[in-house]
């Protein structure tokens, strides 16, 4: 007889996100990587306010851009700025 996984969840209806009141209330990044090298940028981090569905791309020039420091200040200095 086969075995029953009994450490999974059961499964049921998908819950909606809650709809954000303002603009740049809520956003989403994300990164699109391993593209070719233009000008020594080789990534595009995409920002997106969920409210008005307003989009950032910002080029940066490595992989793995999450972990640096200097992500912050140049996010508020791209996006926050609008």
């Amino acid at each position: 007889p086969a075995q029953q996984d009994t450490d999974i969840a059961t499964s049921g209806l998908l819950q909606p996100l809650a709809v954000p009141s303002h603009v740049w209330v809520d956003i989403s990044m994300d990164f699109i990587e391993r593209l070719s090298k233009v000008g020594g940028k080789s990534v595009i981090l995409t920002v997106v306010d969920r409210f008005s569905k307003y989009a950032h791309f910002l080029l940066r020039s490595a992989t793995h851009t999450w972990r640096r420091p200097s992500l912050a200040p140049s996010l508020m200095a791209s996006v926050y700025i609008y």
